[in-house]
């Protein structure tokens, strides 16, 4: 009994250690990559779509073949349940300490998505892809 009440005891702070030290999975890459990043945050920032007021960044992550894609836009260009799926996220991609919250492309809050319309305000951004070197492949608005 002795043994299980220490064990108990252990495990419990164990788990709140591990919950009050836990801040979310981040991304990052290497400084020619983040270069690459920070030109297409700079592109979305002067683009039509940024909102009035200084928006909060989103990306949407996609990796395929050893290519990874990256759409980046608004959090308040998409639709409310869209938005909660980004405010709930636990990934960031970190660019010079700035957090930018990350959906992937197999998230359940994508089927949101595809039950409001494949083009429902998530797929239209900045795109950004590059290869498994590093390689800038595409950077361009998309809708």
């Amino acid at each position: 009994m002795r043994l299980f009440i220490l064990f108990a005891g252990w495990f419990a702070l164990f788990a709140i250690s591990c919950k009050t030290t836990y801040t979310g999975i981040e991304y990052t890459y290497t400084s020619d990559v983040e270069k690459i990043i920070k030109r297409a945050l700079e592109t979305l920032k002067e683009s039509p779509i940024a909102p009035e007021k200084e928006g909060t960044v989103f990306v949407k992550m996609m990796y395929c073949g050893g290519t990874t894609s990256m759409v980046f836009n608004f959090y308040e260009n998409v639709p409310k349940p869209i938005q909660k799926q980004i405010s709930q996220s636990n990934r960031y991609l970190v660019i010079d300490k700035m957090k930018i919250p990350i959906l992937f492309d197999l998230d359940d809050g994508n089927a949101l998505v595809r039950a409001l319309g494949v083009n429902h305000g998530i797929l239209g951004g900045y795109l950004l892809e590059f290869d498994a070197r590093g390689n800038q492949t595409i950077s361009e608005m998309v809708n």
